[in-house]
């Protein structure tokens, strides 16, 4: 159910957009009721779960995958803070190492002059991105559940195998969010 249009604008866009989302509602009673039966304990296996994912996962995909790179809210002077020019780094680096020819920098307008996207690729042609890479910029998220719902959309289906490309706090949400959404 969408949100009326007389509703102020930071319950449109921000995080209380999805008040009016029936599946949210059912999720947050489900979650409430899973961490007070089980005294917290589903709270602490879930922060185990996210640290182990975060320990686990490779730097290098190790194949041509598709790149997938999550943007993060943008510095003062719309350049990328320097949790978001790590990840960005670490796509470059993989590009050169690797040679991928496809990334998909994910991020809309997060109170910047400019996309997370379009900052990201600014700062990728800044610090030598090769010519060869194709590069799409999905600009019209504000969280990760919409960069990987928009990303879908550009890249049509069949899905291509990705790797996901985020600090390591955030690979597991990106991780269930990314085998959620069929990719």
């Amino acid at each position: 159910m969408p949100i009326p249009p007389h509703v102020p604008a930071v319950f449109r866009r921000g995080p209380f957009r999805y008040l009016g989302d029936g599946d949210v509602w059912h999720s947050l009673l489900v979650t409430a009721l899973a961490c007070a039966l089980t005294a917290g304990l589903l709270y602490v296996v879930q922060l185990w779960r996210v640290v182990w994912i975060a320990a686990r996962s490779p730097c290098d995909p190790g194949d041509d995958r598709l790149l997938l790179v999550f943007g993060r809210k943008l510095g003062e002077d719309a350049a990328p803070e320097p949790d978001y020019a790590a990840r960005l780094q670490r796509a470059l680096d993989v590009l050169r190492a690797r040679g991928a020819r496809r990334v998909v920098l994910l991020g809309g307008a997060s109170g910047a002059c400019i996309s997370e996207a379009a900052a990201g690729l600014r700062w990728l042609q800044a610090n030598g991105l090769p010519e060869s890479v194709e590069i799409t910029l999905e600009q019209a998220s504000t969280d990760s559940l919409e960069n990987l719902r928009h990303a879908r959309s550009l890249l049509g289906t069949p899905l291509p195998p990705v790797a996901l490309v985020s600090s390591r706090y955030h690979l597991a949400r990106c991780l269930a969010l990314a085998r959620a959404l069929g990719f």
